[in-house]
């Protein structure tokens, strides 16, 4: 039985063409709205990027419809809603576990307040606007661009996360130019190199999963880092094992995914025909 998905958005160039276009000017469109409402209040500032995000998710929606591409296409169909929050609980108590471990042998602090010094709200908004830039960069375009350098070869498939990845990143370049970089005490350039980065490693999870919901949701962890510990405000050793610690979870879980989906409902849909899709 087949384990790979066979990428059914169109591979006519076209519609990616019209797709960079309509989201470059989308975004330019966004800097002037928000310079418009600098002065506002921060509920009328927090309300216009609600919107902004919303007409994203509408953008990449609407192409993945004139693409013909459906739900299960990019891995967002129903039977991927448990797997996908499952392995990232997974990834969620392994951070947690791993970094009380480190915190205790390090000295460091650790507990339920730093869990919960990200509201609730503000982390329902982070994981929400993550999981549309997931459906955009990752849903939408990477798939595009793989499906236009031809399909399911590993060639193409570097070149659609490499692609994502580095458009994910100059999609910010705007508000990094009037904000001064996302990242604290790193530049503007090396904001970007981490922003790619990080846009080519959700696309590899992407890749390897095929899986939205556990692509978005890991998004959203990383905007937010709601966990028991602050792994990044550590120095030396501890710091460096908490690092190291999620590359390893993230890649695990990734893996163990991949391995105990294969052959089945939700690890992948291949495309039979228009309308008619069957497990791989």
């Amino acid at each position: 039985m087949k384990t790979e998905r066979e990428v059914s958005i169109d591979s006519d160039p076209t519609w990616l063409i019209v797709f960079l276009a309509v989201v470059a000017a989308y975004i330019v469109l966004n800097q002037l709205v928000d310079a418009a409402v600098t002065s506002e209040t921060a509920v009328t500032q927090h309300a216009v990027e609600t919107v902004w995000f919303l007409g994203l998710a509408a953008i990449g929606l609407g192409f993945l419809y004139l693409d013909d591409a459906d739900a299960a296409d990019i891995g967002l169909s129903r039977p991927f809603v448990a797997p996908g929050f499952g392995a990232f609980i997974a990834v969620w108590v392994g951070l947690n576990v791993v970094g009380v471990g480190l915190a205790l042998a390090s000295g460091n602090p650790w507990g339920a307040d730093l869990l919960t010094s990200v509201s609730v709200g503000a982390l329902a908004a982070t994981m929400s606007y993550a999981f549309i830039e997931e459906l955009v960069f990752r849903g939408y375009l990477q798939g595009k661009v793989r499906s236009v350098l031809g399909g399911n070869s590993w060639l193409s498939r570097a070149g659609a996360v490499v692609t994502a990845g580095v458009l994910f990143a100059l999609a910010h370049v705007p508000r990094i130019l009037v904000e001064g970089g996302y990242v604290s005490g790193v530049s503007v350039v090396g904001t970007l190199v981490v922003l790619t980065l990080s846009g080519a490693g959700f696309g590899i999870v992407y890749e390897l999963t095929e899986n939205l919901y556990f692509v978005g949701l890991l998004h959203g962890l990383g905007n937010s880092w709601p966990l028991l510990v602050d792994g990044f405000a550590w120095d030396g050793p501890a710091q460096t094992g908490f690092l190291v610690s999620i590359a390893i979870l993230y890649l695990g879980v990734t893996v163990a995914y991949r391995r105990l989906t294969a052959d089945t409902r939700v690890t992948p849909y291949v495309r039979i025909e228009k309308g008619n899709e069957s497990a791989s």
